[in-house]
This record gives structure tokens, C-alpha cells and sequence, in this order.
């Protein structure tokens, strides 16, 4: 709200100015191929949270989330295909984002943390993952300290 009102040089207000702004969803279109209902309707409501979610975080690749950087973070991707697959028609996005994996494995056959990238990742050739203290740089190789 700091920033609308130093543009519209006081408080914003709800009612004032409602049709000051446009809010518009883009998602990929996905078929519904199941449901999840209770009589709670707490966990409906959560269950609806999480699909709108999934939505919002599947457009043309997983992604973490719709509020920060659009990147195809593969753990994320695997944590939550299984979800998104029962709700979901994802087969074709989820074989697209796999088909992306060959061309960024980088040389010592390791992959990116996110997916599609720059072969490499940030600009080196090795990921964060597996440069981390104890953990081989290569695949069968062993650190000594």
C-alpha cells in the first residue's frame, strides 16, 4: 500500500478507488481430472487454497510460487507433481519441463536446481547442491575434507 499511495498522493481507500485497478489471472489451461470434498469445509476451503495454487504455479513449467521468480525449481516440481497430476491434466506440461533436463546437465552429469536454465545454472558449471561441504563435486568421488 506504500507504493499506491505514492502514486496517488494520499491513502488509498477500498471503495474510492476499486476501479483504479485491473487484476487479471493467467494460468495454462489445465482439465480437472479429479476432486477432493469433506463435510469440513475448513479443509474444502484449504483444498481450494491449494489448487488455486497449483494453478498459479504451473505456467508452462512448475514454479515455486506466483509472487517471486518464475523459475522451475525442481525440487519444488517433484513435490508437488503427485498433487497437481490427481487435480489436474499436467502430463503435457509436466513431459515438456522434463524434456528440458538433458540439455542442462552439465558436464559432470549433475543438474541444476531449477529447470530450464543456462546450462550451468548461475554462469559456473557446477550446482549448488552439489558443492556443498562433504558432498561430492562428482559423481563416485569422494571429498577428503
Amino acid at each position: 500500500m506504500q507504493s499506491l499511495e505514492a502514486v496517488l498522493g494520499r491513502a488509498p481507500d477500498l471503495e474510492r478507488d476499486a476501479d483504479l485497478l485491473t487484476v487479471a489471472v493467467a494460468r495454462t489451461g489445465f482439465t480437472r481430472t479429479g476432486t477432493f470434498t469433506t463435510d469440513n469445509a475448513l479443509i474444502n476451503r484449504i483444498q481450494r487454497n491449494l489448487e488455486w495454487a497449483e494453478q498459479n504455479n504451473l505456467v508452462q513449467k512448475p514454479t515455486d510460487t506466483p509472487s517471486r521468480e518464475k523459475n522451475g525449481w525442481t525440487g519444488d516440481a517433484m513435490a508437488s507433481s503427485e498433487s497437481e497430476s490427481l487435480t489436474w491434466e499436467v502430463n503435457g506440461v509436466l513431459t515438456t519441463y522434463l524434456r528440458h533436463f538433458p540439455d542442462t546437465q552439465i558436464s559432470t552429469g549433475q543438474l541444476p536446481m531449477f529447470v530450464p536454465v543456462a546450462k550451468g545454472g548461475y554462469g559456473d558449471d557446477r550446482t549448488p547442491a552439489g558443492t556443498r561441504p562433504g558432498r561430492p563435486s562428482r559423481p563416485g568421488t569422494r571429498r577428503t575434507s
